[in-house]
């Protein structure tokens, strides 16, 4: 398990919790320790000499409805075991499904766990909202969804967690190690969370997401709620006009490519600009009618297209000249 933690420092990040299956254990004959918290006894202390935020998780596995759940935050997965024995005897039986779950998730949620719904479009390859994920959302036994795994992108995951106030996550469901997982799927970089926590610690990346102040990564695309683009564009994307010679310059302070494109009131703008990682873009704004000046105030609305604040609408900004 330190393979996860070592390519999660390679690719940047600043916290991981590596959540393997309570009930899928395929190698289990191959264990020297068959403890559910064995993973995180391996990876903690490492995680953390590495710089890592380390958070304790584990995957909850369910046929679909309801699915699988990752329980984040939690303090011994062992006690899950009970229940995966429980459901597997229910399973055989055909009946139980329903309560199992929930008593799983309660289980959970005594140690203080954050829960989010894995891969809503998992297995079928689309997603549905069945009535026993209203009820656990009424029920407070999920807090978010996986809007993005690995290569796969949920809309219908996206919306819902917007209409229930969940938050949204990425993440990237990697069972392989993770540069073979890249060319698997064809993507230059992994699938993650961006979260706006207040300070680098666990206790504020909970207090962000019990906050809902999250947004999903995937293939450069962006997905989150627009007050958290918001956010995050404050820093992203930033901006100088020069009256003088007209020039509106943007800057991308990030790694991203952003795909920009971009309409003026009282002003006309170049139509498309790709903003290039740590690169500028000078545009020309020039007035809306020929022969007069821009008028005082006029704005321009930049809308990045490869971000997203719903499953229909990209992210836009104003800038004011």
């Amino acid at each position: 398990p330190t393979v996860r933690i070592d390519e999660a420092v390679d690719d940047g990040m600043d916290a991981i919790s590596v959540t393997d299956h309570i009930e899928y254990r395929p190698f289990l004959k191959e264990y020297t320790n068959t403890s559910h918290n064995h993973t995180w006894d391996v990876v903690n202390d490492y995680g953390a000499k590495r710089g890592l935020i380390m958070i304790q998780g584990s995957e909850i596995t369910r046929q679909l409805p309801p699915g699988h759940f990752n329980v984040l935050f939690v303090k011994d997965s062992d006690a899950f075991e009970k229940y995966s024995q429980q459901y597997k005897a229910e399973k055989a039986k055909k009946e139980g499904f329903t309560e199992n779950i929930k008593e799983t998730l309660k289980e959970a949620r005594s140690q203080g766990a954050f829960i989010m719904w894995n891969h809503p479009s998992w297995p079928r390859g689309y997603s549905e909202l069945f009535p026993i994920h209203v009820e656990m959302i009424k029920e407070g036994l999920i807090d978010a969804i996986e809007v993005v795994n690995g290569r796969k992108y949920s809309p219908e995951g996206f919306d819902w967690a917007l209409q229930y106030g969940l938050a949204i996550l990425g993440s990237t469901d990697a069972h392989i190690p993770m540069a073979a997982e890249l060319v698997r799927v064809q993507q230059s970089h992994r699938s993650f969370t961006i979260v706006l926590a207040k300070e680098k610690t666990a206790q504020s990346i909970r207090e962000a997401l019990d906050s809902r102040r999250s947004v999903a990564v995937m293939n450069n695309g962006i997905y989150g709620a627009k007050e958290n683009l918001d956010l995050l564009f404050e820093t992203f994307i930033t901006s100088s006009y020069d009256a003088k010679s007209g020039l509106l310059t943007l800057k991308n302070n990030t790694g991203f490519t952003f795909y920009i494109e971009k309409k003026a009131q009282g002003a006309k703008i170049g139509v498309k600009t790709t903003l290039s990682p740590m690169a500028k873009a000078v545009v020309e704004v020039t007035p809306a009618k020929k022969n007069t000046a821009i008028e005082k105030g006029a704005t321009v609305s930049v809308t990045v297209t490869n971000a997203f604040i719903n499953s229909k609408d990209n992210y836009t900004f104003t800038v004011k000249l």
